[in-house]
């Protein structure tokens, strides 16, 4: 608030002065004794009248762009908000207070008595969770072939089935497999069991994630190899902006670095489930500060703050187009009163009230229709661009564009239709009296 308020505050002042500076001007223009003389205000010359097109023009134009901003954030928040993450989203929860480096000595004793607590269907650890995939080693097939750079960590009994991986290919781990689950790093044997995903058995150019199964990957600079016994297909660890990383899983039934508890809960809001885990950590671990969340808000953090954005250019479109509808309004008030002489000529030669109405909405309407052709190229370019952020995204289509071309006519259409009907249904005698 602080950096908020004052920018706030000078935005006002200065958009209150340059709004104030037009009218300033033109008025101390006017001679007094001509407008005294005068039966009615002067309305200026040619430039003046251009002057006051382009400010509606421009005023609408930004309103069109903040409201296709709008409309492409929106979509793209929902779009992030379904996105298949190749996991279960409801349901989990992750405690990554278990990562606290004093309790890694107790981290299978700590899982063991959270698998107690009522409504916990799961409790398995693992360092790879949502936004939480930190280590990345290099790896190729055994024979030659280019390192491929991947992501690995450990797994635990029952961590794909707690978070809802699909099995693409082979099996997963079993404890009743001796190679499965190793003690440690670095006492794996020969031929230890790994499980990668769809994408890390692409980039080691597997024709299908079957022909990957049983297959060898060796790791460049621990010169150990590993034999494929599964794989899953892609999970996105990471954020919509992230690429999609290539996985690689070890089994580990001993402690590691970083392990959160991956907790899989049925019989319970997430609410309810959290505040037994809650009490239950107060008696494992009193010194420990419990620290844990839902998958599903660690991934509705993805679209929250694009949703924002949305919201707040949302409310800027709708002051925008307020304030452009407020600038058409005074112009069509002044044109009106400006040719009411030349529309009771037009009555007298013939024209209805048709004719007469569809000349002045569309002479009102041209500036909304100047505004949509300067307005869509530029809110095109600024929305590629935001979008070219995102590894998962939505098609930028001409539907926003439409969307908010038609909104934006349509208000304008409704804000000088009453004027220019009432200067329509004048009858031309008191036209051109007032003319």
């Amino acid at each position: 608030w602080r950096f908020v308020l004052p920018v706030s505050v000078l935005i006002v002042l200065v958009v209150g002065i340059v709004a104030g500076i037009y009218p300033a001007l033109v008025l101390s223009s006017f001679r007094p004794a001509a407008v005294l003389a005068a039966s009615r205000m002067p309305t200026g010359g040619r430039v003046e009248s251009m002057l006051r097109s382009v400010l509606v023009v421009l005023q609408f134009g930004f309103a069109i762009v903040l409201a296709v901003c709008t409309i492409v954030m929106t979509d793209q928040a929902a779009f992030v908000r379904v996105l298949d993450r190749g996991i279960s989203k409801e349901g989990v929860i992750v405690i990554n207070a278990l990562a606290d480096a004093s309790l890694t000595a107790r981290q299978e004793e700590i899982v063991r008595r959270l698998g107690e607590v009522p409504g916990v269907r799961i409790a398995t650890r693992s360092d790879m969770y949502p936004h939480h995939t930190d280590d990345s080693d290099d790896y190729r097939r055994p024979g030659g072939g280019s390192l491929v750079p991947v992501w690995w960590g450990y797994a635990t009994p029952g961590y794909f089935e707690a978070i809802g991986a699909r099995l693409v290919a082979g099996r997963l781990f079993d404890v009743h497999q001796g190679s499965d689950y190793q003690a440690g790093r670095g006492q794996e044997g020969a031929g230890s069991s790994i499980i990668i995903s769809r994408l890390t058995a692409e980039r080691f150019g597997f024709a299908s994630p079957e022909a990957a199964v049983g297959q060898e990957l060796r790791e460049d600079l621990a010169a150990r190899t590993y034999r494929i016994i599964g794989v899953i297909d892609d999970i996105r660890f990471g954020g919509a902006h992230e690429p999609m990383r290539p996985l690689l899983y070890s089994g580990r039934s001993g402690s590691f670095d970083e392990a959160g508890a991956i907790i899989r809960y049925e019989g319970a809001s997430q609410a309810e489930e959290m505040a037994r885990l809650r009490s239950a950590w107060a008696n494992i671990a009193p010194d420990v500060p419990f620290s844990a969340q839902g998958v599903n808000d660690i991934f509705a953090d993805d679209f929250r703050s694009d949703q924002n954005y949305g919201v707040l250019f949302g409310i800027g479109s709708a002051v925008a187009i307020g304030i452009a509808c407020l600038g058409l309004f005074g112009l069509s008030s002044f044109n009106v009163s400006r040719r009411r002489h030349e529309i009771g000529v037009r009555k007298v030669l013939g024209a209805d009230r048709r004719q007469v109405l569809t000349l002045l909405v569309g002479q009102f309407l041209r500036p909304v229709f100047i505004a949509n052709v300067i307005a869509w190229p530029v809110a095109w370019v600024f929305m590629s661009r935001w979008l070219s952020g995102f590894d998962q995204r939505i098609a930028l289509t001409p539907w926003p564009f439409v969307i908010a071309a038609g909104g934006a006519g349509l208000i304008a259409l409704l804000t000088v239709l009453g004027q220019s009907a009432r200067a329509a249904a004048n009858p031309p005698a008191a036209s051109l009296r007032a003319g």
